[in-house]
Parts: structure tokens; C-alpha cells; sequence
């Protein structure tokens, strides 16, 4: 049987990937979930660091991986002529930008035949001083190509539709997927009608999430509840986070256990599931992840958290470590009602985070027919 030239395309087309680092957050891992469920495409990552354990995964999915060296220059501008002669080099025809950060420059070497998405993952455009320079990038660079402009939640979309660079170029949602490997916790779950003891929380430890707050309501907790809580991620406080667990007495409490390849490995293991953040969170790829796993799910009351949880989570106001802890206790006085929740979220996240579904429109979005 002859294969028609749109099958002939899938099966050979080579699908290039910008991703800035290679940590294991969300963009890394949906930039992952895409390259697992396309087997048929040839998957080129380029990154501007091959260092973390993004890249181990990457591979193991099949893809190639390629840093580029002077991304976290102050302009970049070496990393710029790197790209221009790789795409010079290879040729790319199809683009998954997964940060939208100095897009003239990433932009620029493409011609205008070029298929391109870029994915936007957090809350709010540039700030003064990102725009000044990317509007800078936009006259020296003059790029050609218009890429289409892939929000992974509502909530960032709104927040970006004014943004001056964006202007004039296709918006759309594509929520972020949960991979398989979570599903299967969730189908395995057997809940008990004890309250938690084991809770964690899966987020890098940066600004954008609210860790301290976080630990503050730890120390809240009465002294006679049972209760621990795991830390999954790193980052740039971690060093300050685990002053703030020591010098309040909560060792035996609080563990740390650093950035995992396969989070779902500790997820097993939890009872519950805690998510402090800022309002500039644009999805929480970790709190679908959990709902996936049928965990009862503490999150902070911000706008993209509602969005994706619905009314399956308990919400604390942002920022009160008050209101986290009266939340904690509310899940451990009250397990069974938990429960009911967690499994109204499982069934949320079967219906909205489905990796098949986000694979299939990325490729749409791109212009790559089955």
C-alpha cells in the first residue's frame, strides 16, 4: 500500500524543541509528554543547558539532545549566532518554542514558511525592563516568521493578550498534560478512611512558588498531630528554606528530597498533596499531576490553581500560612470527605489532562497530520 504524502510527512518530519534549561519543571516535562506520545517524529531538543535531568529523560524518549552555548549571557547574543547557523546547519521547518523569552532572537534565523508554536506558561507578559529589551531584540533581529502562541491555561492567555510582542499573532489554549505514569497511581490508589500523615509538595523552590508560607503553617500544626510533609524540587532557596525548617524546629517534620527524575516515585508514597504559590503561577503541572494520582489536594486560592482544579481542591487564601494550616486540619479532621474530592479530581484530570489529547493538538497547531 502506498503511503499518501501526508503519512509520508508524519512518519519522517523532524520536530525541533527549544527549551532554556533542561530542570525538571513544567514546561521541561510537557516538552517530555510531547516527545513520549509522537514516536513517529524525530524530536531535536536544544537547549541552552544539557546539564539537568531533563536531559537524561529527553533521551531516554528518544530525542537528541544539543546545548547551545551563551543562553544566560546578559543579551545572548553569542547563543544567537549559535541558532542561526543550527538552523543553517539543519534546517528547521517545525518549532516548539517552550519559552517565549527573547523571541525576536529565536525568531530571527526562521524563514516565513516556518511552522512555529510558542508555549506560554506563567501569568502576566514582560516587565519593563524585558520589554524595553525584547522591543531592542524585535528592531535589530527583524524576524519573519509568525508563530502561533499556545497558552496553557486560560488564566495565562487573559493575562497576556495585551502584551505589545504578542500583538497581531494567533492565541489559543492548549492545557498542559499529565503523563501516563500518573494515571496509573491513581488507578492504584486505595484510600483509607485515616487522616493523612504523609503529604508532599512538587514545585521548584524559587519565588514563584510560596514554600515559606508553606513551612510557617507546618510550624502552626499542633504538636500532637501526626503529620510530615516531602519537599520534591530545587532550586535557587533551597539554602534558605532549609534555614527556615531548621531554626523552627521542624526537621523531623519537613523533609527535603531534591529534584527527582520520576516525582511519581514519592507521590506512591503521600497521603496528601500541598501546593503553596504566588499569582503568577500559570498552571501547576505538579497539583494535575495529583489529581491524576487521586490525592486530596490544599492549594493556594490563585486564579490558574481554580482553573485547573475546579472545585475538587481545598483553597487557603495566598500568602496566609493561617489559612493553609486551618486547611491541613480540615483534610485531616474530615478524611472522607477528602476522599470524595480527590476522586472527583482523578476524574477531572481524566478528562482534561489526557497526554493523547495535548499531543494531538500541539500537532494540529503545527500543521502535522496523523
Amino acid at each position: 500500500m502506498t503511503k499518501s504524502p501526508q503519512h509520508e510527512a508524519f512518519t519522517v518530519a523532524k520536530l525541533v524543541h527549544w527549551v532554556p534549561s533542561s530542570a525538571l519543571g513544567g514546561i521541561e516535562m510537557a516538552a517530555l509528554t510531547l516527545i513520549q506520545m509522537t514516536p513517529n517524529l524525530r524530536h531535536i531538543i536544544v537547549t541552552g543547558d544539557a546539564s539537568g535531568p531533563a536531559s537524561e529523560l529527553w533521551r531516554e524518549a528518544g530525542a537528541e539532545v544539543i546545548q547551545l552555548e551563551g543562553w544566560f549571557g546578559v543579551l545572548g547574543i553569542s547563543w544567537a549566532r549559535r541558532w542561526k547557523a543550527f538552523v543553517r546547519e539543519r534546517g528547521v521547518e517545525c518549532l516548539v518554542a517552550w519559552s517565549p523569552t527573547r523571541l525576536p532572537q529565536l525568531l530571527s534565523p526562521l524563514d516565513e514558511e516556518c511552522r512555529c508554536v510558542v508555549h506560554l506558561g506563567n501569568v502576566g507578559g514582560f516587565d519593563r525592563r524585558a520589554r524595553l529589551q525584547t522591543k531592542a531584540m524585535g528592531l535589530l533581529y527583524r524576524p519573519v516568521c509568525r508563530p502561533k502562541l499556545l497558552a496553557c491555561s486560560q488564566a495565562v492567555a487573559d493575562s497576556v493578550a495585551t502584551e505589545p510582542l504578542f500583538r497581531g499573532l494567533p492565541l489559543s489554549v492548549i492545557l498542559n498534560p499529565v503523563r501516563p505514569a500518573f494515571f496509573e497511581l491513581g488507578a492504584m490508589r486505595s484510600p483509607s478512611g485515616a487522616a493523612p500523615k504523609t503529604w508532599g509538595m512538587l514545585a521548584r523552590l524559587d519565588r514563584l512558588k510560596d514554600h515559606r508560607s508553606l513551612i510557617e503553617a507546618v510550624r502552626r500544626l499542633p504538636a500532637d498531630l501526626e503529620f510530615r510533609l516531602e519537599l520534591v524540587g530545587e532550586g535557587a532557596l533551597a539554602d534558605e528554606l532549609r534555614r527556615q525548617v531548621a531554626a523552627a524546629g521542624l526537621e523531623n517534620r519537613v523533609r527535603f528530597l531534591g529534584a527527582l527524575p520520576r516525582p511519581q516515585e514519592a507521590m506512591r508514597n503521600w497521603e496528601a498533596f500541598i501546593f503553596v504559590t504566588t499569582a503568577g503561577e500559570g498552571f501547576g503541572i505538579a497539583v494535575a499531576e495529583a489529581m491524576a494520582a487521586g490525592l486530596p489536594c490544599v492549594l493556594s486560592d490563585v486564579t490558574a490553581l481554580r482553573e485547573v482544579a475546579g472545585d475538587s481542591a481545598y483553597y487557603a487564601e495566598q500568602g496566609s500560612p493561617a489559612a493553609l494550616c486551618a486547611r491541613i486540619l480540615e483534610v485531616s479532621h474530615q478524611p472522607m470527605e477528602a476522599n470524595e474530592r480527590a476522586e472527583k479530581g482523578r476524574r477531572r484530570a481524566q478528562e482534561l489532562y489526557s497526554a493523547e489529547v495535548f499531543a494531538r493538538r500541539y500537532l494540529a497547531a503545527l500543521g502535522i497530520t496523523r
